[in-house]
C-alpha cells in the first residue's frame, strides 16, 4: 500500500512537474532537491527494500535533502521528499518531524490545489502511522481522521481507522 502511495505522490522532475505553487526561488535548494530525489530513486532500485540510513546512497539522499532545506527552510517540496527518504529508511521520528514541518508550511503558505490536498492527506496518514508505531493510538486516530477530512478518497486511512 505504502509503496503504491509513494509512486502516486512522487514528483517527477524529469517530467517537468517541479513547476508548482510551492517551488523555491533558490536554485541551490532546487538543485539539491533534484539530487536527493535522484539518489532516493537510485537507492530504491539498488537496495530493493533493504533500506537503512547508513547505506551509501541513502546517506547521500539524506545529505542532499537536508542541504536543500538548509538552502531554503521554507521549500515545501524539500520537506516532503526528505520525509519520504526518512520513511524509506525507517527513521520514523525524523520522518514525523519532516511531515510536521511540511504540514506547517502548506498551511502557512496556504497552498491549495488537488495535488497539495493529496500530499497533505498523505502527510497526515504517515503521521498517523508514526503515532501507531509509538502506540499513541489517540494521536493515530486524530491524524487518520484529518487525512480523510482532507482527502475523503484516501482508502488506506479508512483501513487503519
Amino acid at each position: 500500500i505504502i509503496c503504491g502511495l509513494l509512486s502516486v505522490f512522487s514528483l517527477g522532475f524529469a517530467a517537468g512537474q517541479e513547476e508548482t505553487a510551492w517551488e523555491t526561488l533558490s536554485q541551490e535548494a532546487s538543485d539539491y532537491l533534484k539530487m536527493a530525489v535522484n539518489k532516493m530513486d537510485e537507492a530504491i532500485k539498488t537496495y530493493r527494500g533493504v533500506n537503512y540510513p547508513n547505506k551509501e546512497l541513502w546517506v547521500e539522499a539524506i545529505d542532499y535533502g537536508e542541504k536543500a532545506i538548509e538552502a531554503d527552510p521554507d521549500f515545501i517540496e524539500a520537506h516532503y521528499h526528505l520525509a519520504q527518504i526518512y520513511q524509506y529508511t525507517n527513521w520514523y521520528y525524523r520522518e514525523a518531524r519532516e511531515w510536521g514541518r511540511y504540514i506547517e508550511l502548506i498551511q502557512k503558505k496556504e497552498v491549495i490545489s488537488p495535488e497539495a490536498e493529496q500530499k497533505l492527506a498523505f502527510a497526515y496518514y504517515r503521521l498517523g502511522y508514526a503515532a501507531y508505531q509509538r502506540e499513541d493510538y489517540d494521536s493515530c486516530i486524530l491524524y487518520l481522521q484529518k487525512a480523510v477530512e482532507v482527502d475523503p478518497e484516501m482508502t488506506e486511512a479508512y483501513y487503519w481507522l
